[in-house]
Formats: C-alpha cells, sequence, structure tokens
C-alpha cells in the first residue's frame, strides 16, 4: 500500500495546479505592476505635456498682441511717410511759386538775374516806369496739409 500511496502522491502532485497556478499569478502581479509604474510614467508625461502646452499658449498670445502692436506702428510709419511726402511736395509748390513771384518782381522792376549783384543793379538806374502799378500774379494755390488727416487722435490712442 505503500507503493498506491506514493502512487497517489505522485499523481496528486502532477494535478496540483497551485505551484503553476502561484508562478502564473506572480506573472500576472508583475505585469499590472508595470503597467501601474506605465500609467504613472504616462500620467507624468501628460501632466508636463499640459503644462508646457499653457505655456506655449502664453507665449503664442503675447507673440500676436505685440504682433499687433507692431502692425499698428507700420501703419503709423506709413502714415507719417505720406505726411512727409506732402509736406515736401507743398515745399515744393511754395517753392515753385516764390521763384514765379521772384521772376515776376525781377521783370516788372526792370532789374535781371544775370551776372552783376542785386546791390549794383540799383546804382545802373531807376526803373523806366515808375508811375505804373506794376502786376504781380497771385501766388500759386497750395494744398497745406491737414495734419487730422494724418495724424487723427483714434490713430494715436490705439
Amino acid at each position: 500500500m505503500t507503493d498506491a500511496v506514493q502512487i497517489a502522491n505522485e499523481i496528486a502532485d502532477r494535478f496540483d495546479a497551485s505551484p503553476k497556478i502561484r508562478v502564473t499569478q506572480q506573472q500576472a502581479e508583475d505585469a499590472i505592476n508595470e503597467a501601474s509604474t506605465g500609467l504613472q510614467e504616462s500620467e507624468l508625461s501628460f501632466s508636463q505635456i499640459c503644462k508646457e502646452n499653457e505655456r506655449i499658449n502664453a507665449i503664442l498670445d503675447n507673440i500676436r498682441q505685440q504682433s499687433s502692436g507692431l502692425q499698428d506702428t507700420f501703419d503709423q510709419i506709413d502714415d507719417l511717410e505720406k505726411f512727409i511726402n506732402h509736406v515736401a511736395n507743398t515745399f515744393n509748390q511754395v517753392s515753385d511759386s516764390v521763384s514765379s513771384m521772384e521772376r515776376s518782381v525781377m521783370t516788372s522792376s526792370g532789374l535781371s538775374m544775370g551776372p552783376i549783384p542785386m546791390s549794383f543793379k540799383f546804382l545802373s538806374g531807376p526803373p523806366t516806369n515808375v508811375d505804373a502799378q506794376t502786376y504781380f500774379p497771385p501766388p500759386g494755390e497750395v494744398d497745406i496739409a491737414d495734419t487730422s488727416k494724418f495724424f487723427s487722435s483714434e490713430k494715436n490712442n490705439v
């Protein structure tokens, strides 16, 4: 009977699932622990990505605001350039008008703009027709810059 008990024990050991279950259970626990660690690392990475995303969005908002301000500055520079060009044109018109009036005065008074200096021309004799009123053409019309067209308070308050 001892042989029968021994054979029974051997058969029981062969069919005993508890050592196999323990190994499988340990493998499952190891896999769960690895998955839990991976999940925690993923959660930490996700949290860091969210914080970095918020920081980048704040930087982008700041860049957008500065870009808008930069565009306003460019617009002001364009307005200033238009104003400077308008003032230059006005100056040229006034200069042309003054030159025209000077030529008229010189022609009407008998003076010429030759090589003789102006101070010596008066010594050459009086003008020929002193009693007659000389005609001087009116100066040409000049468009004076209206700064409100270029620098309105609405634009400056931006």
